[in-house]
């Protein structure tokens, strides 16, 4: 009984050690691996994964679009307390690379005498501003917000359509 209990020991001592040695080797094979993925994947060299030619077009296609900002927004009330006439005056510039296509700008008076007026904008080239403007009639007195939106119906495709709107404040009459 005691040869077999001492060799059934060595083999679990041999099996122990035999696992042990895999454990080892699948950290080495894991160890390895990292540090390729680490070595084809780091960005700035050489080595660096390469970039399908879809991929690169797209890239750069995103760059090169265009982009409506409402660069100002100001009134003329000056006549409002007589004639009730507002003048909202903007300003819309392309500043994106690329040409913009025909738009519409929504332009909203809101307050105690709401309004909206659209204005259709022609494409505009990269560096371009076109000058618009709305005339409204409004009959109350009271706090108004003037509301300019460019490409409203989101017609355009944009690099950033975060700057399409601009507003500002004003009263007509006696402010409350």
């Amino acid at each position: 009984m005691s040869k077999r209990w001492n060799l059934a020991r060595k083999r679990k001592k041999w099996y122990k050690l035999r696992v042990m040695n895999r454990k080892y080797v699948y950290l080495l094979w894991i160890g390895l691996a990292v540090a390729l993925l680490g070595w084809f994947y780091q960005e700035g060299t050489a080595k660096t994964c390469p970039v399908p030619a879809k991929a690169k077009t797209a890239a750069k296609a995103v760059k090169a679009a265009p982009d409506l900002a409402i660069t100002k927004i100001q009134n003329s009330v000056g006549t409002a307390e007589t004639d009730g006439q507002v003048i909202v005056f903007y300003s819309i510039k392309n500043i994106g690379t690329v040409t913009s296509e025909a738009s519409v700008t929504h332009v909203e008076i809101s307050g105690p005498d709401s309004r909206v007026i659209e204005d259709p904008v022609p494409p505009l080239s990269p560096g371009t501003t076109y000058q618009g403007q709305a005339t409204y009639t409004i009959a109350k007195k009271g706090k108004y917000a003037a509301k300019a939106k460019a490409d409203y119906y989101n017609r355009v495709i944009e690099g950033n359509e975060a700057n399409n709107q601009n507003q500002m404040e004003f009263a007509i009459g006696r402010s409350f």
